[in-house]
């Protein structure tokens, strides 16, 4: 059978490492998938977010089973539209993604049905936010409900967008070298806005150990960067090996296993399994 993967990050490459191990399956795509990716599947220059043609493609290649793991296609509802054109694809439709899409329903959900959840208020007018913040107790984290919205990087996207745009506008079409650089700089925009928003909460807090986690901890110039900044601070910092931040269950295990090298134990014993089949990890 031919499946096609939507998205491009770790959970997607998590999900690739799994199917490839069937015998079922004889191809797979990845839409628009990564360099990594690219060595269990064939990556198509599709966004996860473009509908109409991620099903065109579906449709002309004869794909008998889609997976949609990135959230923001999820919460667009594109089970929904993929079902509508008679398409196998597993994922939640549009009105249960919700519940990932939007933390201001999720948690408000939580609250109604008596499910235990950490404290929170929801704003929407900036100022109630700050004048919040003011005497909350510290450290708090703070989200952005709409969906592909990380609240430090809100301008990030729009900056990007504008850059690519302008360049069009000035050479007629993007060389691979012009490519290269706006992605150098929008990386360095990345690290840079990590950086200010690590320091700030580390003053907040007085906390010396930075833990990096998630698909971003691969990002090699995010640990050097992080890393300086915590040697000249006098702090540490720890991150997952790269082999194993294709996988939240791996990386909250490492995570755990760096905590317990420090001599904090956790309150409570919990059985850690990652979500998606992976290759073996190797012994700590």
């Amino acid at each position: 059978m031919k499946v096609l993967v939507v998205g491009s990050g770790g959970r997607e490459h998590a999900i690739c490492t799994s199917v490839a191990k069937s015998p079922r399956v004889d191809k797979i795509y990845c839409a628009p998938g990564n360099a990594g990716i690219a060595a269990l599947a064939e990556c198509v220059p599709i966004g996860a977010m473009e509908f109409d043609k991620l099903v065109a493609f579906a449709k002309e290649n004869k794909i008998d089973f889609t997976i949609v793991g990135m959230d923001d296609p999820l919460v667009g509802g594109i089970v929904d539209v993929f079902e509508a054109e008679g398409l196998k694809v597993f994922g939640p439709r549009k009105n249960a993604a919700i519940l990932e899409g939007s933390k201001a329903f999720s948690k408000d959900l939580m609250k109604k049905y008596n499910i235990p959840t950490a404290a929170y208020e929801n704003f929407t007018d900036p100022q109630e936010a700050l004048a919040y913040l003011e005497t909350a107790k510290m450290p708090i984290v703070l989200k952005a409900d709409r969906p592909g919205l990380d609240f430090s990087f809100s301008g990030l996207k729009t900056s990007a967008a504008n850059t690519i745009n302008q360049a069009i506008k000035q050479e007629g079409e993007l060389t691979e070298q012009t490519k290269a650089d706006i992605a150098f700089a929008f990386q360095d925009s990345v690290v840079d806005t990590l950086a200010i928003k690590c320091k700030r909460a580390l003053k907040e807090t007085g906390y010396k150990r930075l833990v990096i986690a998630g698909g971003v901890s691969a990002n090699k110039k995010l640990r050097e960067t992080l890393g300086t900044m915590m040697k000249n601070l006098g702090g540490e910092v720890f991150y997952p090996q790269p082999q194993f931040c294709t996988d939240n269950g791996a990386m909250i295990a490492y995570t755990g296993f760096l905590r317990l090298k420090q001599g904090q134990n956790s309150d409570l014993a919990i059985d850690v399994k990652p979500r998606w089949a992976m290759a073996e990890l190797p012994a700590i």
